[in-house]
């Protein structure tokens, strides 16, 4: 009777051993530690992304170009019609916020990505999730929007900490 209870101890400790193992195998250990993150979580590798300078000037010339001759017709068509200088003021920053909102959700991406490009890697391997918090932001502003995606992306980054995992928006 006793040695069955052996047994069945050894047996029990042997696959709890087992599942451990296979659980350590299976999940990467998430530290607060750039070295230790690029030997146990080897899916965060360092992504260094190009970034083409001159298709950024060229879109930044185009946007200033159109809403600059925009500007001027909306000028042209008030002064038609009789509006006041302060009217014309009004429409005109409208004008202007309306085309940065349609351009902040690039802006943003540009940034991270400048970040991405130009961060320490000691400050970007201390990330603990997959995708990283950066790449994350990304995604969630491409599938949110601004609002939503930056909300999202704050939120993000107040939980990253200890244990980490992987978590997409």
């Amino acid at each position: 009777m006793q040695r069955r209870r052996h047994c069945f101890a050894f047996f029990f400790a042997t696959i709890t051993l087992k599942v451990l193992e296979m659980i350590d195998n299976e999940l990467p250990v998430y530290e607060n530690n750039p070295i230790a993150n690029k030997l146990n979580a080897p899916e965060n590798k360092l992504f260094r992304p190009t970034i083409l300078w001159k298709k950024i000037l060229l879109l930044t010339i185009i946007i200033v170009v159109v809403t600059t001759l925009c500007s001027i017709v909306i000028k042209k068509i008030i002064d038609i019609s009789g509006y006041s200088a302060c009217k014309t003021i009004y429409i005109y920053f409208f004008l202007q916020s309306l085309v940065i909102i349609i351009y902040l959700k690039n802006i943003l991406i540009l940034l991270i990505r400048i970040y991405q490009k130009y961060a320490r890697s000691e400050t970007r391997l201390r990330c603990l999730y997959t995708p990283s918090c950066s790449e994350y932001a990304i995604l969630a502003l491409k599938k949110y929007g601004v609002f939503i995606g930056v909300i999202k992306a704050i939120g993000r980054l107040r939980r990253c900490k200890p244990p980490g995992g992987i978590d997409y928006p």
